[in-house]
């Protein structure tokens, strides 16, 4: 999609309108939906301006209800034809609202369907699909929603390279965070995947889709609701090889009552969620120390996303688990397991946390020969994990395990979130293996403890380096924050990396800090943008 044209809406005179018509006001765009990308309406709402009575009986029913969606308003009159989309049913890309899209540039590139627009249309075998997305470019469709419920998602997209990712959206709140648009031979090709299930509630409102960090998409249609059509299969991949979007790998624990054994004799975590339960496990003939937290709702046969997480130097697995730092808005709810927990919650996708106990001030060689080793095998039998969707993270000495649990795991942990790490005065291999893992590190421009660049190689600068080589990501002068930057932080996406292998480097204007936010200096654990980039990070395997 090419075209730099933010649409206005204008929208006051509707909202004068619906004080008579019980249409609703809303700001988005709205569309009508074709069938397989054709140019029909077949499955369009007749919530439309006109609101007549030759309108279908079903239609002039949702008209006259006057239903609108209290927190993402919608209204028919600024939808494609002037027709909301029922669903269920699907969305077909080129329908979009006619003021509802950002484009990068002007003009309708592809030249088809629509000339009233700058999104750009281009003819596929059946139909249209929009093409050329960019970063950033978004699209948005006014929908009726025929009912309150829990919806299947389904989307088909295309791009030639990997990593491509797209949002789903409900005004401001996300649907789907980043969905795996699916790796294609030739542009002009298409695959049909799930994207999950999102909860949608009556009435007419606005979705939105939008392109994640990187760039070149093409996009056919959106179908919200069953879906009896053909899906495109990925391959289940092996250990360190995962394809994205892979099936999940259930763990030897799945279908058991492992949980019970497994927190029996357990202790609840002073300050913590009634959720975390302090435990402990024989490592390298030692008694050890950890913190693992299920969900309330936890499923037996239901594989989840497992995180490792690590704490800082001095610190506690009681302080991962309470999310205690010197910071604002610190509490268990806000910050606890570096925030990721809030995080999956907010997304509809609980997951499984642990902490574990370093033996003294630091972590050693043993926290990565042994202790990792022996408490993931002892949750994978005991808990249904999804052995493939392993993950690691941790702040300033526990990103400095994290970068070495890196180094040596690569078949174990999918991907790893370094917060503030540094790869030295740390157990490394000898020589490091060369295998590829996903990274993404944070670090403070003015951090003088884990320093961007140390010199000699030493810093997080020489970490996400090695990671890029490994992944066989483009070589490149990392963009790091500067006074010139829009924000305080600034993320770098690699390019050109295998497939499945991301590295992301985000950089701030800040210090050694935990949870970094872009509303002033130090830390906060409510506002912190780390966790959402790290969920997003890791969500997208």
């Amino acid at each position: 999609m090419k075209s730099v044209f933010t649409a206005q809406r204008a929208i006051a005179s509707a909202c004068l309108l619906s004080l008579l018509t019980a249409a609703g006001c809303g700001g988005g765009n709205q569309t009508g939906s074709s069938s397989s990308s054709s140019s029909s309406s077949s499955s369009t709402s007749s919530i439309s301006s006109s609101s007549s009575s030759s309108s279908s009986s079903s239609s002039s029913s949702s008209s006259s209800s006057g239903v609108v969606h209290a927190s993402c308003p919608g209204d028919a009159r600024n939808a494609y034809q002037n027709r909301a989309i029922n669903l269920p049913g699907r969305i077909e890309a080129e329908d979009f609202d006619p003021n509802g899209y950002f484009d990068s540039t002007s003009n309708n590139e592809g030249g088809a369907y629509r000339t009233d627009t700058d999104v750009d249309i281009k003819q596929i075998d059946g139909g249209y699909a929009i093409g050329w997305m960019t970063v950033g470019e978004w699209v948005e469709y006014t929908v009726y929603v025929a009912e309150d419920g829990e919806y299947d998602v389904t989307i088909r997209a295309g791009a030639v390279e990997s990593g491509r990712t797209l949002q789903v959206l409900q005004c401001d709140k996300v649907l789907i965070d980043a969905f795996n648009v699916p790796r294609v031979s030739a542009w002009g090709e298409f695959k049909t995947l799930s994207a999950g299930k999102i909860r949608l509630t009556k009435g007419v409102q606005v979705i939105r889709v939008k392109v994640g960090a990187a760039a070149d998409v093409d996009f056919d249609w959106l179908h919200i609701g069953p879906y009896t059509g053909p899906i495109d299969t990925v391959g289940a991949g092996v250990p360190g090889d995962y394809p994205l979007g892979n099936p999940p790998v259930k763990s030897s624990g799945c279908g058991t009552d492992g949980k019970s054994t497994l927190l029996a004799g357990g202790t609840s975590v002073s300050g913590g969620l009634p959720t975390s339960t302090q435990l402990r496990i024989q490592s390298n003939n030692q008694s050890r120390e950890y913190i693992i937290d299920i969900p309330a709702d936890y499923d037996k046969n239901k594989p989840y996303r497992l995180f490792y997480t690590s704490h800082w130097i001095g610190s506690t697995d009681n302080a991962v688990a309470t999310g205690d730092h010197d910071m604002r808005n610190k509490s268990a709810t806000n910050w606890s397991y570096y925030g990721l927990r809030r995080e999956s919650l907010a997304a509809g996708q609980p997951a499984i946390f642990v902490a574990p106990q370093a033996d003294g001030a630091t972590w050693q060689e043993k926290d990565n020969k042994y202790l990792f080793n022996d408490i993931l095998q002892k949750v994978k039998s005991s808990l249904c994990i999804d052995e493939s969707r392993v993950f690691a993270t941790g702040f300033s000495f526990g990103g400095m395990i994290t970068y070495s649990l890196s180094t040596t795991h690569q078949k174990q942990i999918r991907a790893a979130v370094g917060i503030s790490p540094a790869n030295y005065n740390i157990w490394l291999p000898n020589p490091i293996p060369r295998d590829p893992i996903a990274w993404m590190s944070t670090t403070g421009m003015s951090d003088g403890t884990t320093p961007w660049d140390g010199g000699n190689g030493r810093g997080a600068k020489y970490a996400a380096e090695r990671r890029a080589q490994d992944n066989g990501c483009t070589a490149v002068n990392i963009p790091t924050w500067n006074q010139s930057s829009p924000s305080r932080h600034i993320c770098y996406d690699y390019q050109g990396c295998k497939e499945n292998y991301p590295v992301k480097v985000c950089t701030y204007n800040g210090g050694h800090d935990p949870a970094p936010y872009d509303g002033g200096s130090g830390s906060d654990g409510l506002n912190s943008w780390v966790p959402k980039e790290s969920w997003k990070f890791f969500s997208q395997f």
